[in-house]
């Protein structure tokens, strides 16, 4: 055994070992952020065919209309995917039953289109897409795409034998209006029962990497044989914790009531096409498709086979590059304390080796929380100021590049600064012990108390032991003959880190836009820290942070005066005819911010409005009109009576003269009905985690209104009188709306329920 190490001279692995780790960290994690090519037909057994889904989704879409729930088209989208089947020789049934919903409390009729392939077992595995589209958009990828996927997968196993399990593919209506299609799977179809794991697909985006963005229930069995298939994953698990968060749901809210473990595999990147005109084939990445694809096939191979969909637990993965890490989540925090001990251990022998000391770790154990505050604030005010010249400072803008990297750029800036102050005091020795140190205490703090977030820290704090021991197993002076030893052991971390930690902070980009940059800068200068180390080494560190401030000063000067929309990345922003045909009055709403020139100039300003006053959406710049002359909905009361206990029960019929396919009935939750059945159906409680209506109103909305009504019968706890609003919506314009929307520039498109008419009125019974 040699002696004792002597002190880490500072040249050891200076600026180029930085700039390599970087280039090399950012590149594969770049490289993971991408999507693939679309891959050709291999047969049964192959990889999935993302061209052959290509050509399947052209012929699904035909003429790229909206088909939102109950319009001819939608049932023209149901014939297509219905021959599809039929064509890969299955025989698809229909399942057609109207429906109430937990969610908002929506009804409708839905006609899902089923079909299933029979394995050596009745237990299932439900491969679910939904295919009607929001009224503003032809949907290419939310939802055909998912459509597309299922129809090649079911074609593979068509084509394969018998598998160990039988798939069942459910191709649901009605998801936009309030998961009605798997709403009346669950509630009514006999085969619910037979399964035993979930796989979903959606979008909310035209492109990205496609990822498991939601789970329910255990989900290793469903996570597993996706992790297994390695691959270009990108991310890790705790995107699935972050997705929650966000103001969106999807079937897998449904789902969740079998009790089964199940996954969405989804995509978020150009929000601006999401729910409008522009998520269209043209505008739609393949490689999307692909990746969703061989991700859903990936999962239904596993489990068709027979593998064990009743694994208890939810799994914990992350990617570093192809390779992919997985454990079970519930042992995330064991994981990090070992790692965490392995670290304090080394790092006591190179401390009674004098490689470094324990005043130089203290002063590194006070820079590395100060650097990140530091960072965080220097951010804040950066962003400050971004927004006080930015015209437009919106989360979702055209061209958010230049802004992205302006504020990675700051990161580093304000970190490495930070850091090059305490160089004299800690030393890059101490900087990378004291590093270490609070790696490990975030990642055992974080590993018991939010497992699912506990990777992000362990696996960099692993990468750590592995530079340690590197330094233990010298054992001989580190001189420039060493110095290759010390540039892995401490690059070897920082690489690690960065490709854990920045697909995280691209995907979360994806999801939340630029609404959150000095966090997400913050997060990142985190990453950063395993890396100043080689910073303070390097013979000009002071050149690293100047160059990067140049950076950032132009990255963020071009997205300062980046269009905030464009033709590709248009403002949201849909007309709404609006009439009370109580108060004789009527206008046009545009619901985007700011009113374009073009608007403006034929009238809309700064007086604003909402078409309801009970929704929280589509509030805009309103343009008062001549009054209403398209008739109103009405309500005739059939029948009454009272109860033993005094409670009014009333049976009605609403209808909308002008064949409006949406309809709400609203009351004032101080008079609102206890008890709601709509044509036989009971309408359940909202149990949607998120208001979407103003407080003080309860609403039930009618998305498939048949020309001759509906029958609704209410109670309430007593006899007193009662106001009810009656809305209806179509998606057309009245005279004028042509004007309009010609109006409407190029840079903008309606969204989600688009363009359209509402009619309300109140009545008293």
């Amino acid at each position: 055994m040699t002696g004792p190490i002597k002190r880490l001279p500072h040249p050891t692995p200076g600026g180029w070992v930085l700039a390599a780790t970087l280039s090399l960290a950012i590149g594969v994690s770049a490289w993971m952020l991408q999507t693939p090519s679309p891959q050709s037909d291999s047969g049964p057994l192959g990889s999935f065919p993302g061209l052959r889904a290509q050509e399947t989704l052209a012929r699904l879409m035909g003429p790229g209309l909206p088909h939102p729930i109950g319009s001819l088209a939608n049932e023209e989208v149901r014939a297509r995917i219905v021959d599809a089947l039929e064509d890969i020789g299955l025989s698809p049934q229909i399942q057609s039953r109207f429906v109430c919903g937990t969610f908002r409390r929506y009804c409708g009729t839905v006609s899902n289109v089923v079909v299933r392939i029979e394995g050596k077992n009745r237990e299932a595995l439900l491969l679910n897409s939904h295919y009607d589209s929001q009224p503003a958009t032809p949907g290419a990828a939310d939802p055909m795409t998912g459509v597309a996927v299922l129809i090649e997968i079911a074609r593979m196993f068509a084509q394969a034998p018998p598998p160990e399990r039988s798939l069942v593919f459910l191709f649901n209506d009605g998801e936009e209006a309030g998961l009605l299609g798997a709403t009346a799977f669950v509630e009514h179809h006999p085969w619910a029962a037979d399964v035993r794991a979930v796989v979903n697909l959606d979008a909310r985006g035209s492109g990205g990497p496609s990822f498991p963005a939601y789970t329910v229930g255990n989900d290793r069995a469903v996570l597993g044989p996706f992790a297994a298939a390695g691959g270009r994953v990108p991310g890790g698990s705790a995107l699935r914790a972050i997705s929650a968060l966000l103001p969106n749901t999807n079937d897998l809210a449904v789902f969740d009531r079998l009790d089964v473990p199940g996954v969405m595999f989804g995509f978020a990147r150009h929000i601006r096409h999401y729910h409008t005109p522009r998520d269209d084939l043209a505008h739609l990445n393949l490689g999307s498709l692909q990746q969703q694809g061989s991700q859903a096939l990936a999962v239904a191979r596993a489990l068709a086979s027979g593998s064990d969909a009743a694994k208890d637990g939810r799994l914990t993965f992350v990617s570093i590059g192809p390779l992919v890490l997985r454990w079970p989540e519930r042992v995330s925090g064991v994981v990090a304390l070992v790692l965490a001990t392995s670290f304090v251990l080394l790092l006591g022998n190179l401390l009674r080796q004098g490689a470094v000391t324990i005043r130089e770790t203290l002063w590194g154990a006070a820079g590395f929380p100060l650097t990140l505050v530091v960072t965080f604030l220097g951010s804040a005010i950066v962003n400050a100021l971004r927004k006080g010249v930015t015209p437009l400072p919106l989360v979702w803008v055209s061209q958010p590049g230049p802004t992205v990297l302006g504020f990675g750029a700051v990161a580093a800036v304000w970190l490495f600064v930070g850091a090059l102050l305490f160089r004299r005091r800690a030393g890059a020795i101490g900087f990378w012990a004291a590093t270490g140190c609070w790696w490990c205490v975030l990642a055992v703090a974080v590993g018991f108390l939010a497992p699912g977030f506990g990777y992000l820290f362990s696996v960099p704090v692993g990468a750590a032991v592995l530079g340690a021991a590197i330094l233990v197993a010298t054992r001989r002076s580190t001189d420039r003959a060493s110095g290759a030893g010390v540039a892995v052991a401490w690059g070897l971390p920082a690489a690690v880190t960065i490709m854990v930690w920045l697909p995280h902070l691209g995907l979360l980009l994806d999801l939340i836009g630029l609404g959150a940059m000095p966090p997400l800068a913050t997060l990142f200068a985190l990453a950063l820290t395993p890396a100043v180390p080689m910073l303070l080494t390097s013979r000009n560190p002071w050149l690293w942070p100047a160059v990067l401030l140049v950076v950032a000063t132009v990255s963020l000067g071009i997205g300062a005066r980046s269009p905030a929309f464009s033709t590709t990345h248009p403002q949201w922003g849909s007309l709404v005819y609006t009439a009370n045909a109580d108060e004789e009055t009527a206008g046009w709403i545009y619901t985007g911010s700011p009113v374009p020139t073009s608007l403006e100039a034929i009238g809309f300003g700064n007086e604003t409005a909402r078409p309801l006053a009970w929704l929280t959406t589509e509030f805009g710049s309103f343009l008062p009109t001549s009054p209403p002359t398209l008739p109103a909905p009405e309500l005739e009361l059939r029948d009454e009576r009272i109860d033993e206990q005094g409670r009014r029960h009333i049976r009605a019929h609403a209808i909308s003269p002008r064949g409006a396919p949406v309809l709400q009935i609203v009351f004032e939750t101080a008079t609102a009905p206890t008890e709601w059945r709509i044509d036989g159906v009971n309408v359940p409680p909202d149990q949607a985690s998120r208001p979407l209506f103003q407080p003080g109103y309860e609403v039930v909305t009618i998305w498939t209104m048949p020309t001759a009504g509906v029958e609704f019968e209410l109670v309430f706890d007593d006899a007193e009188p009662r106001n009810v609003w009656l809305a209806d919506r179509s998606y057309d314009l009245p005279d004028g709306g042509d004007a309009l929307r010609g109006a409407r520039p190029n840079t903008a498109v309606p969204v989600a329920t688009g363009d359209g008419t509402v009619i309300s009125r109140k009545v008293t019974f």
